[in-house]
Protein backbone atom coordinates (compact mmCIF):
# COMPACT_ATOMS: atom_id res chain seq x y z
CA UNK A 1 0.00 0.00 0.00
CA UNK A 2 2.83 2.38 0.66
CA UNK A 3 3.87 4.30 -2.53
CA UNK A 4 6.97 6.41 -2.78
CA UNK A 5 9.27 3.65 -1.11
CA UNK A 6 12.65 3.15 -1.99
CA UNK A 7 12.72 -0.69 -1.81
CA UNK A 8 14.26 -0.97 -5.53
CA UNK A 9 17.15 1.84 -4.31
CA UNK A 10 19.28 -0.55 -2.02
CA UNK A 11 22.48 0.15 -4.00
CA UNK A 12 24.72 2.54 -2.94
CA UNK A 13 27.12 2.21 -5.60
CA UNK A 14 24.57 4.36 -7.75
CA UNK A 15 25.21 7.55 -6.06
CA UNK A 16 28.66 9.02 -6.36
CA UNK A 17 30.68 9.90 -3.49
CA UNK A 18 30.56 13.39 -2.86
CA UNK A 19 33.58 15.67 -4.50
CA UNK A 20 34.42 12.16 -6.15
CA UNK A 21 35.19 13.95 -9.41
CA UNK A 22 37.56 17.06 -9.81
CA UNK A 23 35.24 18.60 -12.65
CA UNK A 24 32.78 20.56 -10.40
CA UNK A 25 32.27 23.10 -13.07
CA UNK A 26 30.64 20.79 -15.71
CA UNK A 27 27.83 19.63 -13.05
CA UNK A 28 27.97 16.08 -14.63
CA UNK A 29 28.31 14.43 -11.11
CA UNK A 30 27.04 15.64 -7.86
CA UNK A 31 29.66 17.08 -5.86
CA UNK A 32 27.39 17.64 -2.42
CA UNK A 33 25.24 15.61 0.31
CA UNK A 34 22.33 17.68 -0.61
CA UNK A 35 22.69 16.90 -3.98
CA UNK A 36 22.84 14.02 -3.32
CA UNK A 37 19.91 13.94 -1.24
CA UNK A 38 17.88 15.31 -3.58
CA UNK A 39 18.88 12.31 -5.79
CA UNK A 40 17.64 9.37 -3.29
CA UNK A 41 14.35 11.53 -2.99
CA UNK A 42 14.34 11.78 -6.87
CA UNK A 43 14.51 7.64 -7.11
CA UNK A 44 11.61 7.26 -4.72
CA UNK A 45 9.35 9.60 -6.13
CA UNK A 46 6.02 8.44 -7.57
CA UNK A 47 3.91 9.85 -9.82
CA UNK A 48 1.15 10.31 -7.68
CA UNK A 49 3.02 12.00 -4.95
CA UNK A 50 6.36 13.68 -4.13
CA UNK A 51 8.51 15.46 -1.41
CA UNK A 52 8.02 19.40 -1.11
CA UNK A 53 10.35 21.76 -0.88
CA UNK A 54 10.08 21.78 2.76
CA UNK A 55 11.12 19.28 4.70
CA UNK A 56 9.15 16.53 5.89
CA UNK A 57 6.24 17.43 3.54
CA UNK A 58 5.05 15.15 1.04
CA UNK A 59 2.64 16.56 -1.56
CA UNK A 60 0.03 15.48 -4.29
CA UNK A 61 -2.29 16.70 -7.06
CA UNK A 62 -3.19 13.06 -8.41
CA UNK A 63 -4.07 11.25 -5.50
CA UNK A 64 -7.80 12.02 -5.26
CA UNK A 65 -10.01 11.25 -8.61
CA UNK A 66 -12.42 14.02 -10.25
CA UNK A 67 -15.28 11.89 -9.46
CA UNK A 68 -14.37 11.94 -5.24
CA UNK A 69 -13.40 16.01 -5.95
CA UNK A 70 -16.45 16.80 -7.94
CA UNK A 71 -18.67 14.83 -5.02
CA UNK A 72 -16.95 16.77 -2.55
CA UNK A 73 -17.86 20.31 -4.55
CA UNK A 74 -21.18 19.59 -4.78
CA UNK A 75 -22.06 18.15 -1.57
CA UNK A 76 -20.81 21.70 0.36
CA UNK A 77 -22.70 23.18 -1.83
CA UNK A 78 -25.60 21.93 0.95
CA UNK A 79 -23.68 22.86 3.84
CA UNK A 80 -23.13 26.18 2.68
CA UNK A 81 -27.03 26.66 2.20
CA UNK A 82 -28.86 27.45 5.19
CA UNK A 83 -29.82 30.78 6.29
CA UNK A 84 -27.86 33.63 6.85
CA UNK A 85 -28.71 33.69 10.98
CA UNK A 86 -27.14 30.44 11.00
CA UNK A 87 -24.47 30.72 9.10
CA UNK A 88 -20.78 30.40 11.12
CA UNK A 89 -18.27 33.12 10.02
CA UNK A 90 -14.50 31.99 11.50
CA UNK A 91 -13.36 34.92 13.95
CA UNK A 92 -11.68 37.90 12.76
CA UNK A 93 -11.92 36.80 9.14
CA UNK A 94 -13.72 39.90 7.51
CA UNK A 95 -16.46 37.40 6.43
CA UNK A 96 -14.55 35.69 4.20
CA UNK A 97 -13.74 32.46 5.48
CA UNK A 98 -17.07 30.44 6.16
CA UNK A 99 -16.65 27.69 8.09
CA UNK A 100 -18.91 24.61 7.81
CA UNK A 101 -17.02 21.87 9.87
CA UNK A 102 -14.48 23.09 12.84
CA UNK A 103 -13.37 21.39 15.52
CA UNK A 104 -13.02 24.56 17.70
CA UNK A 105 -16.74 24.71 17.70
CA UNK A 106 -18.10 22.63 20.64
CA UNK A 107 -14.84 21.47 21.14
CA UNK A 108 -13.80 19.73 24.89
CA UNK A 109 -14.18 22.11 27.90
CA UNK A 110 -12.62 20.47 30.94
CA UNK A 111 -15.23 20.60 33.93
CA UNK A 112 -18.19 21.04 31.06
CA UNK A 113 -18.24 18.49 28.49
CA UNK A 114 -19.17 15.02 29.41
CA UNK A 115 -17.84 11.93 28.78
CA UNK A 116 -19.14 8.39 29.12
CA UNK A 117 -18.04 6.88 32.36
CA UNK A 118 -17.85 3.69 30.67
CA UNK A 119 -14.45 3.49 28.52
CA UNK A 120 -15.97 0.16 27.12
CA UNK A 121 -19.10 1.83 25.93
CA UNK A 122 -18.58 3.02 22.50
CA UNK A 123 -20.58 5.86 20.55
CA UNK A 124 -21.06 4.82 16.38
CA UNK A 125 -22.45 6.68 14.06
CA UNK A 126 -25.59 4.88 14.26
CA UNK A 127 -26.51 5.57 18.12
CA UNK A 128 -24.60 8.85 18.30
CA UNK A 129 -27.77 11.16 19.72
CA UNK A 130 -28.72 8.36 21.77
CA UNK A 131 -26.54 9.38 25.07
CA UNK A 132 -27.57 12.95 26.15
CA UNK A 133 -27.86 11.05 29.71
CA UNK A 134 -25.45 8.34 29.89
CA UNK A 135 -22.74 10.31 30.97
CA UNK A 136 -20.63 12.74 33.41
CA UNK A 137 -18.06 15.73 33.28
CA UNK A 138 -14.84 15.22 33.08
CA UNK A 139 -9.09 21.73 29.17
CA UNK A 140 -9.77 22.86 25.74
CA UNK A 141 -8.92 19.99 22.90
CA UNK A 142 -10.16 19.35 19.77
CA UNK A 143 -12.32 15.70 19.60
CA UNK A 144 -11.06 13.74 16.54
CA UNK A 145 -12.81 10.89 15.01
CA UNK A 146 -11.93 7.43 15.02
CA UNK A 147 -10.94 5.85 11.86
CA UNK A 148 -10.99 2.12 11.23
CA UNK A 149 -8.31 1.75 8.12
CA UNK A 150 -8.71 -2.46 7.19
CA UNK A 151 -5.46 -4.49 6.19
CA UNK A 152 -6.31 -3.62 2.62
CA UNK A 153 -6.69 -0.09 2.91
CA UNK A 154 -10.46 0.58 3.24
CA UNK A 155 -11.76 3.24 5.54
CA UNK A 156 -15.11 3.28 8.00
CA UNK A 157 -15.69 6.05 9.92
CA UNK A 158 -16.76 4.36 13.38
CA UNK A 159 -18.25 7.75 15.33
CA UNK A 160 -19.40 10.72 14.62
CA UNK A 161 -17.81 13.53 13.00
CA UNK A 162 -17.67 16.51 15.33
CA UNK A 163 -20.18 19.66 13.85
CA UNK A 164 -21.18 17.01 11.14
CA UNK A 165 -24.46 15.53 11.68
CA UNK A 166 -23.92 11.97 11.48
CA UNK A 167 -28.05 11.48 10.11
CA UNK A 168 -28.54 14.97 7.99
CA UNK A 169 -24.96 14.59 6.00
CA UNK A 170 -24.37 10.84 5.75
CA UNK A 171 -23.57 10.83 2.71
CA UNK A 172 -20.80 12.99 2.87
CA UNK A 173 -19.06 10.69 5.80
CA UNK A 174 -18.74 8.70 3.24
CA UNK A 175 -16.77 10.87 0.63
CA UNK A 176 -14.66 11.67 3.50
CA UNK A 177 -13.77 7.97 4.28
CA UNK A 178 -12.64 7.49 0.42
CA UNK A 179 -10.79 10.79 0.51
CA UNK A 180 -8.69 9.70 3.67
CA UNK A 181 -8.44 6.53 1.88
CA UNK A 182 -6.52 8.11 -0.65
CA UNK A 183 -4.06 10.26 1.60
CA UNK A 184 -3.26 7.01 3.43
CA UNK A 185 0.21 6.40 1.25
CA UNK A 186 0.65 10.01 2.33
CA UNK A 187 0.52 9.43 6.20
CA UNK A 188 2.36 6.21 5.33
CA UNK A 189 5.24 8.32 3.83
CA UNK A 190 5.27 11.16 5.91
CA UNK A 191 5.53 9.46 9.19
CA UNK A 192 8.14 7.20 7.83
CA UNK A 193 10.47 10.23 7.05
CA UNK A 194 9.73 11.71 10.19
CA UNK A 195 10.93 8.61 12.14
CA UNK A 196 14.09 7.91 9.93
CA UNK A 197 15.02 11.40 9.46
CA UNK A 198 15.52 12.36 12.95
CA UNK A 199 18.93 11.24 13.10
CA UNK A 200 20.18 12.94 9.92
CA UNK A 201 22.94 10.64 8.67
CA UNK A 202 24.47 12.78 6.04
CA UNK A 203 25.68 15.47 8.13
CA UNK A 204 29.20 16.48 8.11
CA UNK A 205 30.23 16.67 11.77
CA UNK A 206 32.47 19.19 12.85
CA UNK A 207 34.35 19.32 16.37
CA UNK A 208 34.54 22.51 17.76
CA UNK A 209 37.77 21.92 19.65
CA UNK A 210 39.36 20.84 16.26
CA UNK A 211 38.04 23.15 13.85
CA UNK A 212 41.50 25.13 13.30
CA UNK A 213 44.94 24.07 13.07
CA UNK A 214 47.37 24.16 16.19
CA UNK A 215 49.20 26.64 15.05
CA UNK A 216 52.28 28.38 16.89
CA UNK A 217 52.01 31.84 18.80
CA UNK A 218 53.63 34.72 17.78
CA UNK A 219 55.94 36.95 19.87
CA UNK A 220 53.48 39.51 19.44
CA UNK A 221 50.24 37.75 20.11
CA UNK A 222 48.97 40.21 22.60
CA UNK A 223 49.33 43.04 19.42
CA UNK A 224 48.26 40.56 16.72
CA UNK A 225 45.92 38.86 18.74
CA UNK A 226 43.16 40.12 16.28
CA UNK A 227 44.88 39.35 13.24
CA UNK A 228 46.05 35.94 14.28
CA UNK A 229 42.15 35.07 15.02
CA UNK A 230 41.12 35.87 11.72
CA UNK A 231 44.33 34.27 9.70
CA UNK A 232 43.66 30.81 11.43
CA UNK A 233 43.59 27.89 9.45
CA UNK A 234 40.27 25.71 9.62
CA UNK A 235 40.87 22.32 9.15
CA UNK A 236 38.73 20.72 6.34
CA UNK A 237 36.40 18.19 7.37
CA UNK A 238 35.86 14.43 6.32
CA UNK A 239 33.35 13.32 4.60
CA UNK A 240 31.78 10.30 5.12
CA UNK A 241 30.03 8.13 2.39
CA UNK A 242 26.59 8.92 1.42
CA UNK A 243 23.76 7.18 3.06
CA UNK A 244 20.33 6.57 1.73
CA UNK A 245 18.21 8.43 4.65
CA UNK A 246 14.93 6.61 4.49
CA UNK A 247 14.80 2.81 5.85
CA UNK A 248 14.37 0.42 3.23
CA UNK A 249 13.17 -2.41 5.89
CA UNK A 250 10.75 -0.53 8.55
CA UNK A 251 8.22 1.92 6.47
CA UNK A 252 5.51 2.77 8.68
CA UNK A 253 1.78 1.37 7.17
CA UNK A 254 -1.31 2.68 9.00
CA UNK A 255 -3.29 -0.70 7.02
CA UNK A 256 -5.04 -2.42 9.86
CA UNK A 257 -4.65 0.44 12.44
CA UNK A 258 -7.54 2.36 14.05
CA UNK A 259 -6.72 6.01 13.65
CA UNK A 260 -7.76 9.33 15.49
CA UNK A 261 -8.70 12.35 12.71
CA UNK A 262 -9.46 15.60 13.03
CA UNK A 263 -11.86 17.09 10.28
CA UNK A 264 -12.21 20.33 9.02
CA UNK A 265 -14.47 21.66 6.21
CA UNK A 266 -14.27 25.66 4.95
CA UNK A 267 -15.49 27.64 2.45
CA UNK A 268 -13.34 30.88 1.43
CA UNK A 269 -15.21 33.68 -0.41
CA UNK A 270 -13.77 36.40 -2.18
CA UNK A 271 -15.66 39.45 -3.86
CA UNK A 272 -15.30 42.29 -5.79
CA UNK A 273 -16.39 44.17 -2.51
CA UNK A 274 -13.92 41.93 -0.14
CA UNK A 275 -11.36 40.71 -2.71
CA UNK A 276 -8.08 40.52 -0.81
CA UNK A 277 -7.22 37.45 1.17
CA UNK A 278 -4.53 37.79 3.65
CA UNK A 279 -3.99 34.40 3.89
CA UNK A 280 -0.81 32.24 3.66
CA UNK A 281 2.01 33.13 1.37
CA UNK A 282 1.05 30.41 -1.20
CA UNK A 283 -2.49 32.58 -1.75
CA UNK A 284 -0.14 35.29 -3.72
CA UNK A 285 -1.48 32.66 -6.94
CA UNK A 286 -4.26 35.03 -6.48
CA UNK A 287 -3.03 37.97 -8.06
CA UNK A 288 -1.80 36.02 -10.84
CA UNK A 289 -5.77 33.97 -11.36
CA UNK A 290 -7.91 36.33 -10.37
CA UNK A 291 -10.54 35.92 -7.89
CA UNK A 292 -11.14 32.31 -6.74
CA UNK A 293 -13.52 30.43 -4.13
CA UNK A 294 -12.63 26.94 -2.08
CA UNK A 295 -13.02 24.80 -0.26
CA UNK A 296 -9.90 23.17 1.69
CA UNK A 297 -10.97 20.00 3.51
CA UNK A 298 -8.32 19.44 6.11
CA UNK A 299 -7.89 15.84 7.87
CA UNK A 300 -5.47 15.83 10.58
CA UNK A 301 -3.84 12.57 11.94
CA UNK A 302 -3.07 12.56 15.90
CA UNK A 303 0.14 10.65 17.08
CA UNK A 304 -1.12 6.86 16.34
CA UNK A 305 0.94 6.29 19.37
CA UNK A 306 -1.33 8.27 21.59
CA UNK A 307 -5.06 8.07 22.34
CA UNK A 308 -6.92 11.08 23.74
CA UNK A 309 -10.42 11.52 23.88
CA UNK A 310 -12.83 11.19 20.61
CA UNK A 311 -15.89 11.38 19.45
CA UNK A 312 -16.03 7.61 20.53
CA UNK A 313 -16.74 8.66 24.35
CA UNK A 314 -17.84 11.92 24.11
CA UNK A 315 -21.52 12.29 23.33
CA UNK A 316 -22.21 15.13 21.04
CA UNK A 317 -22.49 18.73 22.48
CA UNK A 318 -24.81 20.73 19.55
CA UNK A 319 -28.31 21.43 21.29
CA UNK A 320 -29.61 21.69 18.00
CA UNK A 321 -28.95 18.54 17.16
CA UNK A 322 -31.23 17.00 20.11
CA UNK A 323 -33.91 19.77 19.48
CA UNK A 324 -34.19 18.22 16.03
CA UNK A 325 -34.80 14.72 17.68
CA UNK A 326 -36.53 15.83 20.00
CA UNK A 327 -39.14 16.89 17.64
CA UNK A 328 -39.01 14.19 15.48
CA UNK A 329 -39.14 11.53 18.14
CA UNK A 330 -42.80 10.66 20.14
CA UNK A 331 -44.13 12.05 22.22
CA UNK A 332 -42.22 15.11 21.77
CA UNK A 333 -43.31 15.54 18.46
CA UNK A 334 -46.56 16.95 19.35
CA UNK A 335 -45.41 19.46 21.34
CA UNK A 336 -44.98 22.98 20.09
CA UNK A 337 -41.75 24.13 19.44
CA UNK A 338 -41.72 27.23 22.31
CA UNK A 339 -42.26 24.17 24.87
CA UNK A 340 -39.37 22.24 23.31
CA UNK A 341 -37.32 25.53 23.40
CA UNK A 342 -38.11 26.12 26.92
CA UNK A 343 -37.65 22.27 28.00
CA UNK A 344 -34.38 22.84 26.31
CA UNK A 345 -33.65 26.26 28.37
CA UNK A 346 -33.59 24.23 31.45
CA UNK A 347 -30.86 21.76 30.45
CA UNK A 348 -27.38 23.01 31.15
CA UNK A 349 -26.00 20.69 28.89
CA UNK A 350 -25.49 20.16 26.16
CA UNK A 351 -23.88 23.60 24.73
CA UNK A 352 -25.82 26.08 23.18
CA UNK A 353 -24.18 27.81 20.10
CA UNK A 354 -23.23 31.15 21.91
CA UNK A 355 -21.83 29.07 24.52
CA UNK A 356 -19.54 27.31 22.51
CA UNK A 357 -18.88 29.89 20.18
CA UNK A 358 -17.34 31.72 23.64
CA UNK A 359 -15.39 28.56 24.57
CA UNK A 360 -14.01 28.51 20.53
CA UNK A 361 -12.62 32.36 21.66
CA UNK A 362 -10.93 31.25 23.97
CA UNK A 363 -10.17 28.28 22.58
CA UNK A 364 -8.20 30.07 19.81
CA UNK A 365 -6.54 32.96 22.32
CA UNK A 366 -5.08 29.95 24.30
CA UNK A 367 -3.60 28.31 21.21
CA UNK A 368 -2.73 32.01 19.35
CA UNK A 369 -0.24 33.17 22.22
CA UNK A 370 1.16 29.20 22.80
CA UNK A 371 2.29 29.69 18.98
CA UNK A 372 3.53 33.16 19.05
CA UNK A 373 5.54 32.14 22.34
CA UNK A 374 6.81 28.56 21.35
CA UNK A 375 6.96 28.70 17.28
CA UNK A 376 9.95 30.17 16.87
CA UNK A 377 11.98 27.55 19.31
CA UNK A 378 10.43 24.72 16.49
CA UNK A 379 10.26 26.33 13.39
CA UNK A 380 12.51 28.48 10.94
CA UNK A 381 9.04 30.58 9.88
CA UNK A 382 5.83 30.62 11.26
CA UNK A 383 3.52 27.35 11.15
CA UNK A 384 0.00 26.87 11.68
CA UNK A 385 -2.15 23.83 11.37
CA UNK A 386 -4.50 26.21 10.25
CA UNK A 387 -5.86 25.43 6.92
CA UNK A 388 -6.79 28.91 5.48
Amino acid sequence: MLLGSNNQNTDLKSFPHPFRSGNYGEGSEPKTLIELQMMDYDSIRDQSMEMSVVDGVWQSDELISQDIKQSLISYVIILENVPENEQDWHPGTNKQILDLVHPSLFCFVNQITRVINDKNHFINVDNALEHIDYTRSNVYQWIPTEFNISQDGKVKIESYINNLHPIQHKNLYQIIENIFQCFIPLFNTVLTDLIYNQNIPNQIIVDPYQRYADESSSDNQDDDDDNNHHRRTIIQPDVEEFQIPLSTNSNINLCGRKLQIIVKLANIILTPSNPKYPGDDHYGVNSVYGLQDEQPLNQSLVDPTIRILSTAHIPPQQSHWYIDLMRSTSPFNRLPSLVINKIMSYIDFPMTMNQAKQHRDKLMDERKYFISQNNHLLFERPFSLCEH
